[in-house]
């Protein structure tokens, strides 16, 4: 399999086909844990030109002489390199229970992984592998105290049932001295990931079988379980709730579905307003384990003779908070996409990276706000070419996006906010 064969499957993606996916970066000693949380909220499509979803005060409401004057929100940072590695195909980031980040990167063919420092500067290493191997899309995933990073290895010269022994879906993880297990294979050679979550010493993932389709498989020690995921047309969310249940989002057919493991299998339904040009879900659970979903509309990249945009492009948010699903698109931008949900306020964070990189937001009831937070290019071709991350014991947020440099190659940059 060449280089450029994984490049070509990375574009599939967007088209809703093969995505060779990546993996889960890990950590440092910091202490990690899931921040993948909040409570509902439901989806409007109007949108206000403010980065918040304030609701107007009534005229009673006008404030006494006596009162302090309402703080302006916190701005974003300035955008900042994640260290200095190029020809970079995918990030993913996580915060951990000490209010670290932690950013994993493919760049040129290697896992590149970096932790933050209390100065906000960023220290950096890069993962070995054997020679004529590469390392792909990684994921981050906590668990306690431990940082776990997984990816998809290939054989780039390789090709159908000549991928090599050491080739499939693997994960490092921390030992207590914060150095690194050496790789550990959890799935077989013809395997890419797809998801990677680690809930009580468990390991969820969503694994790509080139040839069978998806699988959610976990893995308890040497107990590995596989479930097909009938009809998984493309690439597949999955988080895993408050109860150990893993629910996914993926598209089947011409539709978008949801889905929640029973223990032998998945219980679908159909996500309302979804339909066959509806592109890379992605899903996030509150604390009450009600689902918050984006998704891209974008028939114009799925071969349409026209080639062009419609007027229903843009990218959709859907809930199931109130019992039933409510959908709506928040906006026409397209690009890389990333959501969370605050447990405390409901509030909704979403990303959308593309031509720019925008940041959307609303509270339960309220309107959609929007800013656009960088002018950087992001490409668009990339399903994880960007994420936004909360920290719960802080508020703050977290941006990881790949900049497309005049070279044509792209580097890894980071903004918060506050």
């Amino acid at each position: 399999m060449s280089s450029l064969v994984h490049k070509g499957r990375i574009l599939a993606a967007v088209v809703a086909v093969i995505v060779v996916a990546g993996c889960t970066a890990s950590a440092s000693p910091a202490s990690p844990s899931p921040t993948d949380v909040g409570a509902s909220a439901a989806p409007t499509v109007a949108q206000s030109p403010l980065p918040s979803a304030a609701v107007s005060p009534s005229p009673a409401s006008t404030p006494k002489p006596s009162s302090k004057p309402t703080p302006a929100p916190a701005a974003w940072s300035k955008p900042r390199p994640v260290g200095s590695a190029a020809n970079c195909s995918s990030v993913a980031a996580g915060i951990d229970s000490g209010s670290g980040y932690h950013v994993a990167a493919e760049c040129g063919g290697s896992i590149v992984y970096s932790v933050s420092n209390r100065d906000g500067s960023w220290s950096s290493k890069v993962f070995a592998h054997p020679a004529n191997r590469q390392d792909l899309d990684p994921q981050i995933a906590f668990n306690g105290q431990v940082v776990y990073v997984a990816f998809t290895r290939i054989n780039p010269d390789g090709g159908c049932g000549t991928l090599g022994v050491d080739t499939g879906v693997f994960y490092r993880q921390t030992k207590p001295d914060g150095s690194w297990t050496e790789p550990k294979l959890i799935s077989d050679v013809t395997d890419a990931l797809e998801e990677f979550r680690v809930v009580g010493g468990t390991i969820h993932a969503v694994i790509h079988d080139v040839d069978q389709g998806r699988y959610y498989e976990t893995v308890t020690g040497t107990t590995v379980h596989r479930y097909l995921i009938p009809g998984a047309f493309s690439s597949v969310s999955m988080r895993v709730g408050t109860d150990g249940r893993a629910r996914i989002a993926y598209r089947k057919a011409d539709e978008v579905r949801y889905a929640v493991f029973n223990g032998s299998g998945f219980s679908t339904s159909a996500i309302g307003g979804t339909r066959e040009d509806d592109q890379l879900p992605a899903l996030v659970l509150d604390q009450s384990n009600h689902a918050h979903l984006l998704w891209s509309r974008m028939p114009s990249l799925l071969g349409c003779a026209d080639g062009g945009p419609t007027p229903e492009d843009g990218t959709y948010y859907a809930t199931n908070a109130s019992g039933k699903w409510v959908s709506g698109r928040i906006t026409t931008n397209l690009g890389a996409t990333s959501l969370q949900v605050d447990k405390v306020t409901g509030r909704v964070h979403v990303l959308v990276a593309g031509s720019g990189v925008r940041y959307y937001t609303k509270l339960p009831g309220g309107l959609w706000g929007g800013t656009k937070v960088t002018s950087a290019t992001v490409p668009l071709q990339l399903s994880a070419a960007a994420a936004i991350r909360l920290d719960p014991a802080t508020g703050r947020l977290l941006i990881v996006y790949l900049a497309q440099q005049s070279s044509g190659l792209s580097k890894v940059y980071a903004i918060t906010k506050p």
